[in-house]
């Protein structure tokens, strides 16, 4: 059973990682992968800070939701996002309503890798629900209980393109 779990947690390395070369003097060629999309308008004093969210966010696939969660022993939607800026130094509010309206509107068409979008679950209108966006119309988020972290999409899931709210960001 351990071998088949950590042959399970090495497949999801590989599959959600991109082998970082090293170049002849022994340093490591940093990963840009992250940069798609609206990648050419990211100031470079954000490039790392957005790498960086990315980086840390796609750690955490896998691991089990958690209601009220705010570390990596599981975490909630709002808490995952918190955790990720707070490693970041940066401070968010912990519930998402209260992110998207400490947040800097953006539209969607000028998302970048490591803003957040903001959805209803239930109760159009009322956000309930945030997740970061990684680039190419993809996002990661702590869905619901019983689900894991997971990446999903806001171009080809109907689900969430119907409850998307809006998008902000607390990169400037």
């Amino acid at each position: 059973m351990r071998i088949i779990r950590l042959l399970f947690t090495f497949l999801i390395i590989v599959i959600n990682f991109e082998v970082v070369s090293q170049n002849s003097s022994d340093s490591i060629q940093e990963d840009t992968s992250f940069l798609t999309d609206n990648s050419l308008l990211i100031p470079e004093n954000q490039q790392i800070i957005r790498q960086n969210l990315i980086s840390e966010a796609k750690k955490h696939i896998g691991l089990l939701y958690r209601y009220g969660g705010n570390s990596p022993k599981g975490f909630d939607c709002s808490g995952f996002t918190q955790y990720l800026y707070k490693k970041q130094g940066i401070k968010l509010p912990r519930s998402s309503k209260n992110q998207y309206e400490s947040g800097e509107k953006i539209e969607i068409e000028t998302i970048l890798p490591g803003d957040l979008l903001f959805f209803f679950i239930k109760k159009p209108g009322v956000i309930s629900h945030v997740a970061m966006y990684i680039g190419n119309g993809n996002f990661i988020h702590s869905p619901s209980r019983g689900k894991r972290i997971m990446i999903s999409s806001i171009t080809n899931d109907n689900y969430w393109i119907k409850r998307y709210i809006g998008t902000a960001t607390f990169l400037e």
